[in-house]
């Protein structure tokens, strides 16, 4: 872009020494230009401001007010000030243009993508034989839009290029912001007339080197330079068939590339990522030949990456290859952002290798004591990439994932927290001042993608081990087929049951999703039973439920079917009560007389009817030793709002002494508050059953 505005503004006062011979005042020079312009370049030109030429051994042009427009609105200009001198005669003397200084400020480029847009051809991009000594630029701003309306921001609070004739190269230097992040660029580049040489002669290269740095050069401690957070050094150069290539060395600091995509995280001791790598322009684009990549200077992880492209046969033959090594992911995930605690070391080794009609990919990795063998296809068909696939896991363990872990320690912080199990908790807000927070995001969800390209893929995992309980086998299919997204089935296998799920996202459209599953001997049972092998727990869980949107919300608030789950003969410690059983049901059935840590839960049945986001219950009991819960709710997902209402009776006892709980306002976060023992004695079950209970807690 900059270089373009040189060679317009040399042009432009090419243009003006055309015009100086045809009229005789400034006005009319300015006329002259104006339509000199729209004639050449088929652009709009208007000077608003203040216009003076004065012609003598230099032409110096000072201009306020400048736009420059796009007849086909892809572009437009404004320069609030341009004023700049070049050498009349230099042209006859030397073959070149020689402009001495160049002085813009207050410029704005805004540039808009349309889908009918052709691609740029830089190659047709005219560089006129000339000589910049010196180019500032103070306060500009460029915008791009692209086609889907989606803007990225520019602003250079400077910019200069000084060609000096003893150093041979010009000196590039540089201030400004990317979408709110400071930024400072320094550098060197070869001449202009470097840049001609090479064009001309395929042995010469044009050099450049460039240090990107984040931050404010004011902010920075005087006398202390930032670190950069990109180098690189390269050069420029034509290849023997006629096509331009760049080949360059770079370093980056991960840390601080870290930080500019993640301004909340503040990373250390990531490294830096080293390499070089080759770019050639072939036809219409560019084409990477060689790629290089090596972490350096950390222990938190080891990444290696080396790609090659052999252009020797009729289709590009391209071979990339990887390995990666975490030892510590939760040192790795601290430095990121991410929470990895509990999972095991990580390593990969993968091989993409083919041309650009067929690709195929192999990779092995192992995540502690979990294999994962990847093998993958892709090709072109009708016009559209197409993988196929397979991932095959022999055995996973999820202690590797961080499963076992992760749950103890969120029931372990539950029940700290929880000291006083004997009174209900007291409502920070009344119903009047229930927070109104929101649970289902209103951003349009973009599925666009999923037509892109189709999918065949397969899974199957042998085994799932987690504290010595084993599940025989989880296979799955995925395909993707213009736009549907089919998961069928999904079968789980485990001892004393199976869980089958199907899962369809069509997005040709407005987006539909439907999901269908059925489970026999309920997994989560299965799970529980591990804490008491004498107890044999047994669930069912039948769910068919679909929905129509293009947000989260609008999923939640058209969301229809039925959803209904029973378990039986549970006994488990009562901390799982508290994780498990949304809080309120573990306190009701703890204040029944349960004994030695353990819960234990005769049978609970819940039924649901869900009809354009709001679900009604048909059934909700749950029945223990001491205690039986009958409850009633509805819950408009719409609205995200709930009303809920539990009567627990004491068994054995006369007459019982327990109080109903009232659930009721914002989804986020509802009020719980105890009723007076006869106030639920009537019509307990006029309201609805309630699928999600969240920040509901009665300690």
């Amino acid at each position: 872009m900059l270089f373009w505005g040189v060679t317009l503004l040399v042009s432009l006062s090419l243009l003006l020494g055309v015009a100086i011979y045809l009229y005789g005042k400034d006005h009319n020079y300015r006329d002259g230009l104006i339509w000199a312009v729209d004639y050449v370049y088929d652009t709009q030109l208007e000077i608003d401001g203040d216009f003076l030429l004065e012609v003598g051994k230099e032409v110096r042009i000072t201009a306020d007010g400048v736009r420059l427009r796009d007849n086909d609105g892809r572009w437009k200009v404004l320069i609030g000030k341009v004023n700049g001198r070049e050498r009349l005669f230099s042209f006859f003397r030397t073959g070149s243009w020689w402009l001495p200084e160049i002085n813009l400020s207050d410029v704005r480029v805004d540039v808009f993508e349309s889908d009918n847009d052709e691609a740029l051809d830089w190659r047709r991009f005219y560089l006129p034989e000339l000589v910049v000594e010196k180019l500032r630029l103070r306060n500009a701003v460029v915008t791009y839009t692209n086609s889907e309306k989606q803007s990225y921001e520019i602003k250079l609070q400077h910019l200069s290029l000084d060609e000096a004739q003893d150093r041979g190269s010009i000196k590039l230097s540089a201030a400004g912001e990317v979408n709110g992040d400071s930024f400072n660029l320094e550098g060197t580049l070869g001449t202009l007339s470097q840049l001609r040489v090479v064009s001309e002669d395929k042995s010469k290269a044009y050099p450049i080197e460039l240090s990107l740095t984040r931050g404010a050069a004011e902010s920075s401690p005087a006398g202390k330079k930032s670190d950069s957070v990109i180098k690189v050094k390269g050069s420029i150069a034509r290849t023997p068939r006629h096509s331009t290539i760049v080949e360059a060395t770079y370093d980056a600091a991960v840390s601080e590339l870290v930080t500019v995509f993640s301004k909340d995280v503040t990373s250390s001791g990531l490294g830096h990522l080293q390499g070089n790598v080759s770019i050639v322009d072939v036809g219409d684009s560019w084409e990477i030949k060689k790629f290089a990549l090596a972490s350096s200077d950390t222990t938190l992880y080891q990444l290696r990456a080396d790609l090659a492209v052999d252009d020797s046969k009729k289709d590009d033959q391209l071979l990339f290859q990887s390995q990666l090594g975490v030892p510590d992911p939760a040192a790795l995930g601290a430095q990121l952002g991410i929470d990895f605690r509990g999972y095991s070391s990580f390593h990969s080794k993968g091989m993409l290798s083919g041309d650009l009609n067929h690709l195929s990919y192999q990779s092995k990795a192992t995540l502690g004591n979990t294999e994962i063998d990847m093998t993958l296809t892709a090709s072109i068909k009708d016009d559209k990439p197409s993988i196929e696939g397979k991932i095959t896991i022999p055995e996973l363990d999820l202690a590797d994932i961080g499963f076992a872990q992760g749950l103890d320690a969120k029931v372990d912080a539950l029940a700290a927290a929880r000291s006083d199990t004997n009174q209900p908790s007291k409502p920070e807000a009344g119903p009047g001042t229930a927070h109104r927070d929101v649970v289902f995001s209103r951003k349009p969800v973009n599925f666009s993608r999923l037509q892109s390209f189709n999918l065949d893929m397969d899974l199957l995992v042998e085994k799932v081990v987690r504290m010595g309980y084993s599940v025989n086998s989880i296979a799955g299919h995925v395909d993707l087929t213009n736009g549907v997204l089919k998961v069928i089935p999904m079968q789980l296998m485990f001892e004393g049951g199976e869980t089958g799920i199907e899962i369809e996202v069509d997005v040709r459209d407005t987006p539909k999703i439907t999901i269908k599953g059925q489970s026999n001997g309920l997994l989560l049972g299965a799970i529980l039973a591990e804490v008491d092998q004498d107890s044999g727990v047994r669930g069912d869980l039948v769910l068919n439920i679909k929905s129509r949107g293009h947000s989260v919300h609008q999923l939640a608030a058209g969301l229809s079917g039925t959803a209904n789950f029973s378990l039986e003969n549970a006994r488990f410690p009562q901390k799982y009560v508290e994780y498990l059983s949304v809080d309120v049901f573990g306190w009701l059935l703890m204040k029944g007389s349960l004994g030695a840590g353990y819960s234990k839960i005769d049978c609970a049945m819940i039924d649901f009817d869900i009809n354009q986001g709001i679900a009604k219950s048909k059934l909700l009991i749950v029945d223990g030793p001491s205690v039986f819960v009958e409850g009633a709710a509805t819950i408009d997902l719409g609205l995200e709002t709930i009303e809920m209402l539990l009567k627990p009776e004491q068994k054995k006892e006369i007459f019982s002494k327990m109080s109903a709980v009232r659930i009721t306002g914002s989804l986020a976060d509802p009020t719980v508050k105890a009723l007076p023992l006869t106030a639920a004695s009537t019509g307990v079950l006029k309201i609805g059953a309630v699928v999600l209970l969240p920040n509901v807690a009665i300690p």
